[in-house]
């Protein structure tokens, strides 16, 4: 049965006099901005010693009695990808599944490795252990590979049991343990009297004191108590509690704590840490994920579907730093899977601590050593916000409508800071600005100052339990990450806690730029100008004596090079490796009328497919009939897709995948590379009926088309059948030599679920990824292969860029980026366009390829609102704005190869770092004419770009983009251009380090300057 009978009594035990703080309410203190990127330095004791450190997180034993393997293995495996070095399991001597989890533990961590638990005796909630039963489970598990040793000797702890300290001498004696109890109740004052019996001391003192921060005062008395010994020290990010059924209903103050804890971590450098906690759901501070099955009787009002997994995306950084024995919290040398990627978390209340009722919540309990304090007396009416960055910021913070608190983060890495209400209400904004330019952008819901009268009764009207629901103290926690948004609840106050990384799109924003994300995050926010300035007009060349001090001034004209784009290009192709990672966001609906939804000034989005994306931007003085600028490529690369039934027969010991090669996929430079899976797997709910698309990406290689080797001779050699050699490996299955073959047929039958007809492991697997507990729920998936090899700058100089699918996710990024670059003060009555269409190496036909209606129909529907009336719109006024628009296809064109020079047209050779090149063909599988390419040459000249161009021989076969089939489907001016690569089609491509941005530079322009160059060709 569910375990609902825990009473956690955790003791926060202070051994000083506490002051009344009553009087220190915090809508009086520190009402200025506040930057905690550093703390005050704790002096370690000389007693730690050097040598290596390590983090553990507390993990309730007794909320695992229904997880499964698949939620071990995804707990153990999220652990350490926040760089956990294992679990401190909490063992209460009532819970009777504690072996079977326990086991399941073990198990699991030992096959995933590098990872370590240790045993942790609960005396508080379930009573005394008898002695013969730890010293039995001691031994149980001691040779376990996964089991920590300290000094060679396998670690336990308790949760309090001091009374029983006279059991210990005799346990260690038939264990062999080191003991490294929490007896946190005896104060360091107390544990002097047994110092013979314990190897070391826990705390659990974590929390600060009252409406205070948090101190290692009483680190330093532990640690001095226990005169050399090994001390564990606690972190937590916060405490809240509302059971009142178990007398466990207080606010501890912690809104600051998760930073200045760690960086007192980093500072104090003891051996050993231990993170209150992994799962303890009735206290708040959990970090781990959400399983119902193990919440206490009356905490899913604050705890269910409210992920605290923000706090894990800033361990890396923290515990990374702490190991580094006092280095500072930066983003260098990290160890697993972190990328060298900014992120942004932030968190607030959305009512002041004034408004509404405690819902009986307490401020603290005497009891556990608090002063008496209301929660609007913790509480702080100030939103907080971590950044992790790579280089030097600015960041703002704006409350509604005032004005921008701007915030300098004057160093990479870690920086921390808090910004009061004011009494200001409204959305909140953040704004990573660097070099007069938006790097990041969040919105978070907005803050109100509603009151609601404690008076009040709940009955009174529906519409009042809904602002009680969310004015009274009741603390809801949100966190985003980069494909879904997840809302949750803590209790008290509706509080927000987001994270946002960069990795996917980098510049210039994240919650702009999901538009290369999924269709299942927040609803996309259009760029907006940065809130100091206008965007610059121009990309000048790279300076080598470029100043990149924080408070470097930098003029419109300097303000972006693109060099800037080279390694946020290679992030954006490592993170976004299929269609469906390339595209699809929340969006405007097709489904729905846009007539009176668009306006002058707006910025909207729109997807097709979840894998084709137009997004636009409508000038302020946009009259009706005015033309389009638009960019437009494709997001489609070649590669090898899972055919509908994957699922092989294992042969000759290997399981195998079967696939299909898309376009061109499947060729020889597939062969010997590691590869991954991606794509988008559709799921129904089982609870709501609703289907939903989940993007899934497999960061590790899981298959692989192996060559026969050439030792072989002829048959080495091909040619190669794709059906049959060509068969990706993804693991060995020897079954057949140790079991009988299955008696059943293995075929698949109708209606049986679509989970059955792929591999077993494969599903596992995705499921997994996704968090799915049942696979009968995916009612089908479009996965793919690619090469999982991360894009990296090389050459020399770092002058090139190696990355897979460049074409033609490469001038889709630079088409994104030009977009949200673009000032809205430039080109104010025209509509700026950016479109991606799916499905161009197959020929565009699909429903979201270039030659379905998806473009026009975006660009219909736009006429038509603009029109001052119904009766104005029409024929007439959509074809007078094609006629004023203007298309640029671009698609990525082919470099000069110096090792094939005789295979490209002489002066028709374009390189790489030099520009965009102007793709021309005299038998129309290109649109340039005279009059675009005159129009793109002043859009350069204005921009300060430079050109190139490129035609193909007489003797080679021209290859076509989208430009023609949409030019002349909708009657748009146009011209073809390209952003030089190497090797295209391969499964690895080349393109210059500076090209990226050249791209950007181009296409800004274009966006910039289409009007006063359009007014040169009014005759044309």
């Amino acid at each position: 049965m569910k375990h609902l009978d825990r009473i956690l009594k955790h003791v926060h035990h202070k051994d000083k006099h506490h002051e009344d703080h009553h009087h220190h309410h915090h809508h009086h203190e520190h009402q200025k901005p506040q930057s905690q990127s550093t703390t005050p330095a704790a002096s370690p004791p000389e007693s730690h010693p050097t040598g290596p450190r390590h983090v553990f997180a507390h993990f309730i034993i007794g909320n695992t009695y229904s997880t499964t393997p698949e939620q071990w293995e995804f707990d153990i495996s999220e652990a350490k990808k926040a760089h956990i070095d294992g679990f401190a399991l909490n063992i209460a001597p009532q819970d009777h599944h504690t072996d079977q989890s326990l086991h399941a533990a073990y198990d699991i961590a030992e096959r995933l490795g590098g990872f370590s638990l240790f045993l942790s005796f609960d005396y508080a909630s379930g009573g005394p252990w008898p002695a013969d039963r730890v010293i039995s489970t001691i031994n149980t598990y001691k040779h376990r590979a996964a089991q920590f040793r300290w000094q060679g000797r396998p670690m336990v702890s308790t949760f309090e049991g001091p009374g029983n300290a006279g059991d210990w001498p005799n346990i260690k004696h038939a264990t062999g343990c080191m003991f490294i109890p929490d007896w946190t109740s005896l104060s360091p004052g107390g544990i002097g009297g047994v110092l013979d019996t314990i190897d070391g001391a826990f705390s659990w003192d974590a929390w600060p004191v009252g409406a205070q921060g948090m101190t290692t005062a009483s680190d330093e008395a532990w640690s001095k108590a226990i005169a050399g010994k090994p001390y564990m020290m606690p972190v937590s990010p916060w405490f809240y509690t509302n059971l009142p059924q178990w007398n466990k209903n207080w606010l501890w103050r912690g809104d600051d704590l998760w930073h200045d804890r760690w960086k007192q971590v980093i500072d104090f450098q003891p051996p050993l840490v231990q993170i209150l906690s992994w799962n303890d759901y009735g206290e708040s501070h959990y970090i781990g994920p959400i399983y119902k099955a193990g919440l206490p009787e009356g905490s899913s009002r604050y705890v269910s579907s409210c992920p605290h997994d923000a706090w894990r995306v800033l361990l890396p950084y923290y515990i990374d730093a702490y190991k580094r024995q006092g280095g500072a919290a930066d983003l260098n040398n990290p160890r697993y899977p972190v990328s060298f990627t900014e992120k942004i978390v932030y968190w607030y209340r959305r009512t002041p601590g004034h408004c509404g009722n405690s819902d009986g919540t307490t401020g603290n309990n005497p009891a556990f050593g608090q002063p008496a304090l209301a929660p609007s007396e913790l509480s702080q009416d100030r939103v907080f916000v971590t950044v992790a960055l790579a280089k030097p910021s600015e960041l703002h913070v704006q409350i509604g409508y005032a004005t921008p608190t701007v915030l300098q983060a004057t160093q990479p890495g870690i920086n921390h800071f808090s910004v009061p209400f004011h009494g200001q209400v409204g959305p909140v904004r953040f704004v990573i600005v660097r070099k007069h330019r938006e790097i990041a952008t969040a919105t978070g819901p907005a803050i109100t100052d509603v009151w609601i009268s404690p008076c009040l009764r709940p009955a009174s009207s529906s519409l009042l339990r809904i602002f009680l629901s969310f004015s009274s103290f009741s603390l809801h926690l949100h966190f985003i990450s980069l494909t879904s948004s997840i809302s949750v609840q803590l209790s008290n106050y509706y509080f927000i806690l987001y994270t946002l990384s960069l990795s996917t799109l980098y510049h210039p924003t994240t919650m702009t730029k999901k538009c290369f994300s999924e269709l299942q995050t927040e609803s996309w926010r259009p760029p907006v100008p940065p809130l100091t300035q206008s965007p610059p007009t121009t990309l000048p060349s790279r300076s080598t004596t470029e100043d990149t001090s924080p408070g470097a001034a930098s003029s419109p004209g300097a303000a972006i090079s693109p060099g800037d784009y080279s390694q946020p290009y290679c992030d954006f192709m490592t993170n976004n490796p299929t269609t469906f990672h390339a595209s699809g966001y929340r969006r405007l609906s097709e489904r729905d009328t846009w007539t009176n939804r668009l306006q002058r000034g707006g910025k909207y989005y729109c997807s097709r497919n979840g894998s084709s994306f137009i997004a636009f931007s409508i000038g302020k003085n946009y009259r009706t009939g005015n033309g389009m600028a638009i960019v437009a490529g494709h997001i489609d690369a070649l590669t090898a897709k899972l055919k509908p039934v994957s699922k092989l027969p294992s042969k000759a010991g290997y399981a195998q995948l079967a696939v299909a090669p898309y376009a061109s996929g499947l060729g020889p430079t597939w062969w010997d590379r590691d590869l991954s899976i991606g794509g988008r797997v559709i799921v129904r709910d089982s609870d709501s009926g609703m289907v939903k698309s989940k993007l899934v990406k497999l960061d590790w290689p899981i298959a692989r088309i192996p060559t026969l080797a050439q030792h072989f001779g002829a048959p080495s050699q091909g040619p190669f059948n794709k059906e049959t050699q060509m068969v990706p490996i993804i693991g060995v299955d020897n079954s057949d030599l140790f079991q009988a073959p299955a008696a059943a047929d293995a075929s698949i039958k109708p209606g049986d679920s679509f989970a059955s007809s792929q591999p077993e492991k494969l599903v596992r697997v995705i499921c997994k990824e996704l968090q799915i507990h049942d696979p009968d729920t995916i009612l089908s998936w479009e996965l793919e292969l690619y090469d999982s090899q991360a894009a990296r700058l090389g050459g020399l100089e770092k002058d090139l860029i190696f990355a897979g699918r460049i074409d033609d996710k490469l001038c889709c990024y630079a088409a994104q980026e030009a977009l949200l670059a673009s000032s809205d003060d430039k080109a104010t009555e025209t509509v700026k366009m950016v479109g991606m269409f799916d499905d161009e190496e197959i020929g565009s036909q699909l429903r979201q390829g270039a030659q379905s209606n998806f473009m026009s129909s975006v660009f219909e529907r736009i006429t038509e609102a603009m029109a001052p009336s119904a009766d104005y719109y029409g024929p007439n006024l959509v074809s007078q704005t094609a006629a004023n628009s203007f298309f640029v296809s671009s698609d990525v064109i082919h470099a000069v190869n110096p090792n094939f020079l005789n295979a490209y047209l002489e002066n028709h050779s374009p390189r790489l770092n030099v520009g965009v090149a102007v793709s021309a063909d005299s038998n129309g599988h290109m649109t340039t004419d005279s009059v675009s390419y005159g129009f793109i040459q002043r859009v350069a000249d204005k921009c300060d770009a430079k050109l190139q161009v490129f035609h193909i021989r007489n003797d080679s076969r021209s290859g076509g983009t989208i430009g023609p089939m949409t030019s002349s489907r909708l009657g748009f001016r146009a011209i073809d251009v390209g952003i030089p690569q190497l090797s295209m089609h391969s499964i690895r491509a080349t393109t210059g380090s500076l090209d990226p941005g050249l791209g950007v530079q181009l296409f800004k322009g274009f966006f910039d300057h289409f009007e006063e160059v359009d007014r040169e060709f009014a005759d044309l």
